[in-house]
């Protein structure tokens, strides 16, 4: 079963992100402009602080430092970042993401849940997890994965 159909050519591709036939980019996703799939490179835990971890995760060619309480984030996760610029929904409202500090470090951007992409199911509070082999700095999968 395809996963996107071409705009240019109506190639309907099995997965990638450019047109099997003509090379053109994959469409991306309106709602998830400025979210990009990232790999958790570097993770500690933030002294004197409620469970707060500072995080580096490499985007896709360029690395974002964020802070976050997500308790499943660890070093090796493939995860979704909105940087600074987004749109994310919390508590029903739009709200931008902003360059902020949070427990004396900078963050650039905010850890993802499954709610925040307009996912059914998963937890709140848990950071999303994603597919290995998903291209750092892709837009997210518009559904939960399943099976990870």
């Amino acid at each position: 079963m395809p996963e996107w159909k071409c705009e240019a050519c109506d190639y309907e591709n099995e997965g990638g992100e450019e047109c099997e036939a003509c090379g053109e980019a994959k469409p991306v996703d309106e709602r998830y402009v400025g979210y990009k799939v990232g790999l958790v490179t570097e993770c500690k835990e933030i002294p004197k602080t409620q469970k707060l971890k500072e995080i580096v995760v490499d985007i896709g060619g360029e690395s974002v430092k964020v802070v976050t309480n997500a308790p499943n984030v660890k070093e090796g996760l493939l995860t979704v970042i909105a940087t600074v610029g987004a749109t994310v929904e919390i508590d029903g409202e739009p709200t931008e993401v902003k360059k902020t500090t949070v427990g004396g470090k900078p963050s650039n951007g905010m850890v993802c849940n499954g709610p925040m992409l307009g996912w059914t199911g998963g937890d709140a509070k848990q950071a999303v997890t994603i597919p290995e082999g998903t291209p750092l700095g892709s837009a997210p999968p518009p559904t939960r994965p399943r099976g990870i």
